[in-house]
């Protein structure tokens, strides 16, 4: 017998597991910022979060074609995306072989698949300066933004400013 699972639910499963280990890798990232001693294993564990989000997102694209993502997932694939460079910025860790170290700018949901020999290549480069981060803070900005149908905050402003200040002043 040939048994396949009804697309309407399959999709939304995938969705759930998608936002679950996009969750639990932003989570994982973010503790790495609340001591200043981090251990190899936490960095370790990080990563592999990471990673994972990194290999399930082609399978997701393969079974899902026409899948549009809604702005919540578009949201936390770019706030893992930035909190995946701005810890790197602060604890650098060898993770610079997934696609929130490759392509920092580019990794969302629709993107076409990568080549799988190049996908996993093991090179450290140097982490990302703050400065070489704003244009994920503004695209993050932006998501966010979209999301609320709001328009800039004061407090935003604020905060942009001492984010590109703090950039400034790290070069």
């Amino acid at each position: 017998m040939d048994r396949k699972a009804d697309p309407e639910t399959q999709l939304e499963v995938d969705e759930a597991i998608l936002d679950y280990l996009i969750y639990t890798a932003i989570t994982s990232l973010l503790k790495l910022l609340d001591t200043i001693d981090v251990s190899p294993r936490k960095q370790h564990n990080a990563h592999l979060l990471a990673q994972m989000v990194d290999t399930f997102l082609p399978v997701f694209r393969a079974l899902h074609t026409d899948y549009k993502p809604s702005p919540e997932i578009q949201l936390r694939l770019r706030l893992l995306q930035f909190t995946y460079v701005f810890v790197q910025h602060y604890h650098p860790f060898g993770g610079a072989n997934t696609a929130f170290a490759r392509q920092p700018s580019t990794s969302t949901i629709n993107e076409t698949p990568r080549d799988p020999a190049n996908s996993h290549q093991e090179h450290h480069p140097q982490a990302m300066s703050l400065e070489q981060t704003l244009p994920l803070f503004l695209a993050l900005s932006a998501v966010q933004n979209e999301l609320q149908g709001s328009t800039i905050t004061e407090i935003w402003m604020v905060l942009a400013a001492g984010y590109m200040a703090q950039a400034y002043i790290e070069q």
